[in-house]
């Protein structure tokens, strides 16, 4: 599997696309935009990951996408692995993100991966979101 990088200078040419394809029933907000895109390929795409760099060694997951017919497959999960050990290779010490907490097939595969439950909160809409972290790198 290869691993693609996309920096926000490359993203408005790449993402809505992607995002439209992974995420067909939802609208890409601009004010979402992610920095940092990383596209997971054989032939075709398998997921991506996309966010932002909290800090100098903490990059913030906004979005996972998996191929739908490709969910909870090993595929799926590998794609997984192959973007943390890209991210690892890259310096990166700790991902964060947040999920819903209706989406339990999400949080069950996080806290499978190793992500453990940092809190949680409320966004704007009023949706209760729960927070994740792991450490990728000493």
């Amino acid at each position: 599997m290869v691993i693609t990088s996309y920096k926000w200078q490359e993203i408005e040419g790449v993402y809505p696309g992607i995002f439209s394809e992974f995420f067909p029933d939802e609208t890409l907000n601009p004010a979402d935009a992610p920095a940092m895109v990383y596209v997971g390929q054989q032939e075709d795409i398998i997921g991506f990951l996309a966010g932002y760099f909290h800090n100098l060694e903490t990059l913030y997951i906004q979005r996972i996408g998996l191929r739908q017919d490709l969910r909870g497959k090993q595929l799926t999960m590998g794609f997984f692995v192959e973007a943390v050990e890209y991210l690892r290779r890259q310096g990166i010490r700790y991902l964060i993100g947040a999920i819903e907490n209706t989406n339990r097939a999400a949080l069950i595969a996080a806290l499978k991966a190793g992500f453990l439950v940092n809190g949680c909160r409320v966004d704007t809409r009023g949706k209760l979101f729960v927070e994740m972290i792991i450490k990728i790198n000493e």
